[in-house]
């Protein structure tokens, strides 16, 4: 938006904030799987009519921080999930992170059904990543009973759904209720690339804890 860089660094200067982040545009409002990709990817960050308010997590795609805060912290390059997870680990250390719902910037998403299910299996994988550190509680639950991952997909459904209506994205809602089952479908993608993160997990930590003894005979 035309106020968009006015809006991020007033808030930084203004409002004391150590980080700011602003809301996300569909790019792509004629395309079928632009549109999953969108909603599946963005909902958290959908704009909206209100002031700035504290959040725990900043998409990549339109944040910004101070530039002592960059100086201090390492910003982790994964390719996907490492933004959630550099702002999640800023919040936890107690620094002001702000969400702008009407400082937008617009997301041309990507397209075509291989690309969008292809990607949202990376974005589980990287999801894995930043709950483990955000939510271990919940993902060690996930540990315990991993095919749970496979019911988030309805949840989250519900979740997007709700999120529409409370913020009155009436054209939004109706355009998700149009591609539901391919949501629906795609976000088993993003389930399965979690699952295999999860699974990768337990099993680094069975070897990790299979080779501490035989190195400390080594040792001894």
């Amino acid at each position: 938006s035309p106020t968009w860089s006015d809006q991020m660094c007033r808030t930084v200067r203004e409002l004391g904030a150590d980080g700011v982040g602003g809301s996300m545009s569909n790019g792509t409002p004629g395309s079928l799987t632009g549109c999953v990709g969108f909603y599946l990817e963005f909902f958290h960050f959908l704009e909206y009519n209100g002031g700035p308010h504290p959040t725990r997590f900043l998409v990549g795609g339109n944040s910004g921080f101070r530039r002592k805060v960059l100086k201090e912290n390492e910003y982790l390059n994964h390719s996907v999930g490492e933004d959630l997870l550099f702002s999640s680990r800023l919040a936890r250390e107690g620094k002001r992170l702000l969400f702008l719902p009407r400082a937008s910037v617009r997301h041309q998403n990507r397209t075509g059904f291989r690309t969008v299910f292809s990607y949202q299996h990376k974005l589980g994988q990287g999801a894995f990543l930043y709950r483990s550190f955000d939510a271990p509680e919940k993902v060690r639950l996930l540990q315990a009973a991993p095919l749970l991952v496979f019911l988030m997909p309805f949840a989250v459904m519900m979740w997007i759904g709700g999120t529409l209506l409370h913020r009155r994205r009436l054209a939004d809602l109706l355009r998700f209720a149009l591609v539901l089952p391919f949501c629906l479908a795609a976000n088993f993608a993003w389930a399965w690339g979690f699952h295999q993160a999860l699974r990768q997990a337990q099993r680094d930590t069975v070897l990790q804890k299979a080779t501490i003894p035989e190195s400390t005979n080594r040792a001894d």
